[in-house]
């Protein structure tokens, strides 16, 4: 090995052993110190990086835009959790990192995690996007799945997951996802996924064909029953579905729907009738007061999110 190669690796080595700043610095800049050969520059561009109590942003083109993705995180974190479980989410014990990627790409992104005897660790993050789709659409929908993943502590089905993540995006990304569905569910097409499938599908479908009409099926089925009762009974119906097993239990509890067919029947006659309100498709038993009575969001509490930053 040549001494500039080891003089390399020595350079990363204090790097790491440095670590990130303390909680509430200030953004800082990867660059080169004047005494540092510019050939152990791993890239020519100048990126930023931020940290909070449970984030650290990294490969941000300004520091502007690591301190706004930060700060966003930290608040989608905290209200989203009050949003879908009534309760603010203690600190992990590891910080969670976002990678961005800020440019005119679509909006896209990636969490994961590791899970371990109920306990959730190794938290990453890669946004992709425009700025504004980064800070209203990919990172709330990131960052509900660390929600979800702090509360069950296990993998999700795909339908749950990703449902309950595409319901807080902005509203451009949901109107995509219903063009979407309108065009999966024609009975040319027939991509639709019956329902008693679609909720023991545990991985994302190999074809790519199924891939984004799962996405669209998944994020209309969490709105038509967020509509009906609100963030935080879809979140109860989850916890009763994964804890029994039995969704059509699940569903007729806290829906009043005899069973998961009798869902998919009303629910397509509702995307059928091009998304009206949904409270005209609440099943009788609802109706009745047999079960308990829906809460409503008049504002989606999302929206607020997005307008506060």
């Amino acid at each position: 090995m040549s001494k500039d190669a080891r003089f390399f690796i020595f350079l990363c080595a204090l790097v790491l052993c440095a670590g990130p700043h303390a909680v509430g610095a200030e953004t800082q800049l990867f660059r080169p110190s004047p005494q540092i050969p510019a050939r152990t520059v791993l890239s020519s561009s100048q990126f930023y990086w931020y940290e909070t109590a449970n984030f650290v942003i990294t490969n941000a083109p300004t520091a502007e835009m690591a301190r706004e993705f930060g700060e966003a995180a930290e608040a989608y974190r905290r209200d989203l959790a009050l949003l879908w479980t009534g309760e603010v989410m203690p600190n992990w014990s590891g910080k969670c990192s976002i990678n961005a990627t800020v440019g005119d790409y679509g909006a896209n992104g990636d969490m994961t995690c590791s899970y371990y005897r109920g306990e959730v660790y190794g938290w990453k993050i890669t946004v992709q996007g425009t700025r504004e789709r980064i800070l209203d659409s990919v990172l709330p929908h990131e960052i509900s799945h660390t929600i979800f993943a702090s509360y069950f502590r296990r993998p999700l089905p795909s339908w749950l997951d990703e449902g309950a993540a595409t319901s807080v995006e902005h509203l451009s990304e949901r109107t995509n996802y219903r063009r979407m569905l309108l065009e999966f569910v024609d009975p040319a097409i027939r991509r639709a996924i019956p329902f008693n499938r679609m909720v023991e599908m545990k991985t994302y479908p190999e074809d790519p064909k199924d891939f984004f009409p799962l996405y669209a099926q998944c994020n209309s089925v969490a709105e038509f029953l967020i509509g009906q009762g609100g963030n935080r009974r879809f979140f109860t119906f989850a916890k009763d579905g994964l804890d029994s097993n039995n969704w059509n239990a699940a569903v007729h509890k806290h829906y009043g729907y005899d069973n998961l067919g009798d869902l998919q029947v009303v629910w397509i006659r509702w995307v059928g009738e091009g998304f009206p309100d949904v409270a005209s498709y609440e099943p009788v038993l609802v109706r009745n007061r047999r079960v308990q009575p829906i809460e409503r969001n008049p504002i989606p509490v999302f929206e607020q999110i997005v307008a506060g930053l």
